[in-house]
C-alpha cells in the first residue's frame, strides 16, 4: 500500500541486478510495508528469499555468518533475494568491515531494512540506495476499505469506525484492530 515510486524503483533494480548494483536501504516506521515489499517482490521475481534479523548479530562471527548467507548461491535459482532486517540495531562495537565489503560486490540483491535512520551505520547508508517508506491516513483508509469490501464486513465497519482505524500509527496495527473487531462481532 502506498510507496509506489520506491516499490517500482526496487523492482527495476532487482530485474537489472548485477554484482556492481548498490544494495537498497528501506527506512520507515514499523508497519508501513518495508519487509512486505521485499517479500512480495522476491516472490514476484520468483527468487528465493533469505531473511536475516540483524538484531541477533552482536559479534564479528555473527556478521561473518550474515555475509556467508547473503553471498550463497541458491540451488533453485541463479540468485536469491537477501533481506537484512533491523539493521538499525547493529552494534557500533562490532566489526562490520566484512558487511561493508559485501555491499561493494554483492552476488545477490541485498535489501537492508530499518526504522531509525540515525541508528543505521553511516557506511551502510553511504553504500546503499535509500528509500523512505511512510503511509498516510488516506493510504491506510484505502487499504482498510478494500479489506472490508473483500471480506464482506461492511455491516460491521461503518465510516466512523473506519476513520478511527485509519488514525492508527501504521497499517499493520490498523489491520490487526480491524481483524479483532470483525472477530468479536
Amino acid at each position: 500500500q502506498g510507496n509506489g515510486t520506491a516499490i517500482n524503483e526496487i523492482e527495476s533494480w532487482i530485474k537489472s541486478f548485477d554484482e556492481h548494483s548498490n544494495p537498497r536501504l528501506l527506512i520507515g516506521p514499523p508497519g508501513v510495508g518495508k519487509t512486505t515489499t521485499v517479500q512480495v517482490l522476491a516472490d514476484k521475481q520468483d527468487l528465493p528469499l533469505i531473511e536475516i534479523n540483524a538484531s541477533d548479530s552482536r559479534t564479528a562471527d555473527d556478521i561473518e555468518r550474515i555475509v556467508e548467507q547473503a553471498s550463497a548461491t541458491p540451488t533453485t535459482a541463479p540468485m536469491q533475494m537477501v533481506l537484512i532486517d533491523e539493521v538499525d540495531s547493529l552494534s557500533a562495537q562490532t566489526d562490520l568491515s566484512s558487511l561493508y565489503s559485501l555491499c561493494d560486490h554483492a552476488p545477490n540483491p541485498i535489501v537492508f531494512v530499518g526504522n531509525d535512520s540515525y541508528e543505521i551505520p553511516n557506511k551502510i547508508k553511504h553504500k546503499c540506495q535509500e528509500h523512505k517508506f511512510k503511509l498516510g491516513r488516506r493510504s491506510i483508509r484505502s487499504k482498510l476499505k478494500k479489506i472490508v469490501r473483500e471480506e464482506g464486513i461492511e455491516d460491521l465497519v461503518g465510516a466512523t469506525t473506519l476513520s478511527r482505524l485509519s488514525d492508527r500509527n501504521n497499517l499493520r496495527d490498523a489491520i490487526t484492530d480491524l481483524q479483532l473487531l470483525a472477530e468479536t462481532d
